[in-house]
């Protein structure tokens, strides 16, 4: 199997010439907001059959190849025809360390179904989401709820806090830029405005907010992935203090999820412990998935005494 990088318009034409399956985190209008530090590796025999979306890190002149921020998961896209994932994997995992990253760490999708701890060279840790399985009737829901949800959700209604699925508007694509740039990705404000607007357009993502008598108290941006809802983050107005609009909020999300026949909801980034508590409260599974990582040992002497 011959296993190599390409470049965007190579993969454009990959996509466009046959019939693909792929995730969310490799489609063109995801791809587009990380410029050119985006790596795709492609496996092919004859033709391409799969590649891999990956993120070209970097601090202190100090390389690394990781899963693109933002992203619960690696992107991936496959030829309709394939069946054996794990060989991809395994022939990713042996071409990357030649490309020399100090350090590589990739998060597998969920729904991969590939176990990689044979592979000696890399270590593989199990990590874990919140996963909520929808269906149309709300009080099916809703009974998995904590008390602490449910009240929330009761004083947010008593307060008469309102959410609703919103348009695109550029003060959106601006709250969004200023998430992404808490996560390292500073590629401008018209990269993420385009993504947005590119998603939301295929339906393939929406965002909700909730309010308050004329006043926003929270925002949050949802990505569709068939049928997979994926929080991807949230922000209150931290100039107007609530402890509940968060709750309301992601409840409604749930139901617009519900009534678009997505049929789970995962709470991408609950394994944060500051966040893990809340999430757990909406009676979510919890559902693991692999992280592949190998180290060199720059990494490690960098990672101790120079990068904080």
């Amino acid at each position: 199997m011959k296993v190599s990088t390409l470049n965007l318009d190579e993969y454009n034409n990959w996509v466009s010439h046959f019939r693909v399956k792929q995730n969310i985190f490799a489609t063109r209008d995801w791809i587009r907001v990380f410029g050119d530090r985006i790596l795709l590796v492609a496996c092919s025999h004859f033709e391409i059959e799969c590649v891999f979306v990956l993120y070209k890190g970097g601090k202190y002149g100090i390389h690394s190849i990781i899963t693109p921020p933002a992203a619960p998961c690696i992107g991936f896209a496959e030829r309709e025809d394939n069946t054996d994932r794990k060989k991809y994997i395994v022939a990713l995992l042996d071409f990357l360390p030649t490309l020399n990253p100090a350090w590589i760490k990739l998060d597998l999708p969920v729904d991969l179904g590939v176990d990689c701890s044979s592979v000696f060279t890399f270590q593989q840790i199990e990590k874990y989401t919140y996963r909520l399985r929808l269906t149309p009737q709300e009080d099916s829901i809703a009974s998995l709820f904590s008390s602490k949800i449910r009240n929330g959700i009761n004083k947010a209604l008593r307060d008469e806090s309102t959410a609703q699925v919103v348009a695109f508007s550029s003060a959106l694509s601006e709250r969004v830029a200023a998430h992404f740039e808490r996560k390292g990705i500073r590629s401008g404000l018209p990269f993420v405005h385009s993504l947005i607007r590119g998603l939301m357009d295929k339906n393939k993502a929406f965002a909700i907010e909730v309010t308050q008598s004329g006043n926003l108290l929270w925002t949050g941006v949802f990505i569709l992935d068939r049928d997979v809802c994926y929080y991807l983050f949230g922000a209150l107005n931290p100039e107007i203090s609530s402890r509940t609009a968060n709750t309301f909020g992601l409840w409604s999300a749930m139901k617009e999820s519900a009534r678009r026949e997505v049929l789970i909801f995962d709470f991408e980034g609950s394994m944060i412990p500051s966040v893990e508590e809340f999430v757990k409260g909406f009676g979510g599974q919890k559902t693991t998935y692999a992280c592949l990582t190998k180290s060199s040992l720059l990494w490690k002497l960098a990672s101790r005494f120079i990068i904080k």
